[in-house]
C-alpha cells in the first residue's frame, strides 16, 4: 500500500467521534479565526485589487465573497 492510499484510508475511514475534544477545539478556533481575518481583510486596498483583477477576467460568479456581499 503506497502513502497516499494510506492517508486516503486513514481520512476516510475517521470519524469525529475518532477526534480527540482538544484537536476539534482547536479546528473550531482556527475555523472561526480564519473567518474573522477573511472579514477584517475584505475591504482592504489589496483585496479590493484581486477583486477587480478577477472580474476583469470574466467568468461566472460562483463565490461569495466574505464581508462584501458580492460573488465572484
Amino acid at each position: 500500500m503506497s502513502a497516499t492510499d494510506a492517508v486516503t484510508d486513514f481520512v476516510l475511514g475517521t470519524t469525529l467521534g475518532d477526534l480527540p475534544e482538544a484537536l476539534l477545539a482547536e479546528g473550531r478556533r482556527c475555523a472561526a479565526d480564519g473567518v474573522a481575518v477573511m472579514l477584517a481583510g475584505a475591504t482592504e486596498p489589496c483585496s479590493r485589487i484581486v477583486r477587480g483583477q478577477i472580474e476583469a477576467q470574466g467568468g461566472a460568479p460562483e463565490a461569495a465573497v466574505f464581508g462584501t456581499g458580492g460573488r465572484r
